[in-house]
């Protein structure tokens, strides 16, 4: 009988029990060899959003990683990073305070501040889609309040990387964005997406700019999972930000209210031009259990 290490954590918050729960488990040894099969089934099992493995270190301080949801494996996601960031800081040598997590999207230096708050620069290869939900062939799965319907009709199709693209859906008000609904009907954007881009994973970012620093969101996932908190949704939404207005953004998204999970999110981007120099992630992460897990699936 084969086990891991894991630990579970709640991330971009530092109260247990609100953001987003994760489940990190560290592979090692015979383990470093567990099937994609595996991984997924370890994954499923956890149930959480995302579930994040940490390989043995590559050189010094880092570490490959891989993510995966209960269905499918991620090339990056948010709040695996910042978790898992937080976690290996945790194991290098005292005093060491950076790290490098190495997912299958590229290398994402991170670091940790005297006061607890992880910043990750997150890999990004951005993309706009032409199409937006208008373009449906079959116009099933929209809000039916008119006012929710709009937007999402009307939202910019955006990728922060090949795999992860979202629609980034703005409403006029957080008391609209209290009457977004999950529908037994998908709004099923896959098809929209462009030719090349037209993989992985497609979310809807619902997001209310309070000001110029302040945004309240909520992300659904095919009108079947809302989730507490949503670092690569974010980072999109600020990449979409900037290169729309030309301007570096420097914003903090409160997500989860509504579920009972606030979360707090921070995300800054830098422009070189028409084009991100810079984008970083950051949040806090509290630990709220460990043990470890047979990653075997041998009957008793």
């Amino acid at each position: 009988m084969t086990t891991a290490p894991f630990t579970t954590v709640d991330v971009f918050s530092d109260t247990r029990f609100l953001g987003n729960q994760l489940a990190i488990v560290e592979l090692a040894g015979e383990n470093t060899d567990l099937s994609t099969d595996n991984l997924q089934q370890i994954a499923r099992e956890f149930n959480y959003s995302e579930t994040i493995y940490i390989y043995p270190p590559s050189t010094a301080n880092t570490y490959p990683v891989r993510i995966f949801t209960p269905d499918t494996e991620l090339p990056f996601a948010g709040h695996p990073t910042i978790g898992a960031a937080d976690h290996v800081i945790g194991l290098v040598t005292a005093g060491t305070s950076s790290a490098t997590l190495v997912p299958p999207a590229g290398p994402i230096p991170v670091q940790k501040s005297s006061d607890g708050v992880v910043r990750a620069h997150i890999p990004h290869n951005v993309h706009f889609h032409k199409a937006t939900a208008k373009d449906l062939p079959d116009p099933v799965g929209f809000s039916s309040d008119p006012v929710i319907a709009e937007a999402e009709r009307n939202a910019p199709l955006f990728s922060i990387v090949k795999g992860l693209s979202f629609a980034l859906i703005r409403l006029p008000s957080v008391e609209v964005l209290s009457r977004v609904k999950m529908s037994s009907t998908p709004l099923n954007l896959a098809p929209l997406l462009d030719h090349e881009w037209n993989s992985g994973f497609v979310g809807q970012l619902y997001y209310v700019l309070e000001d110029e620093h302040t945004v309240r969101a909520r992300m659904i996932l095919l009108d079947q999972f809302e989730d507490p908190a949503t670092g690569s949704a974010n980072s999109a939404l600020g990449a979409y930000l900037a290169l729309t207005t030309g301007k570096n953004q420097n914003i903090q998204v409160t997500q989860g209210v509504e579920i009972g999970r606030r979360s707090v999110i921070g995300v800054e981007v830098e422009l070189d031009g028409d084009k991100i120099n810079t984008l970083i992630l950051s949040g806090k992460t509290v630990k709220v259990t460990k043990g470890d897990i047979i990653v075997s699936a041998d009957k008793l």
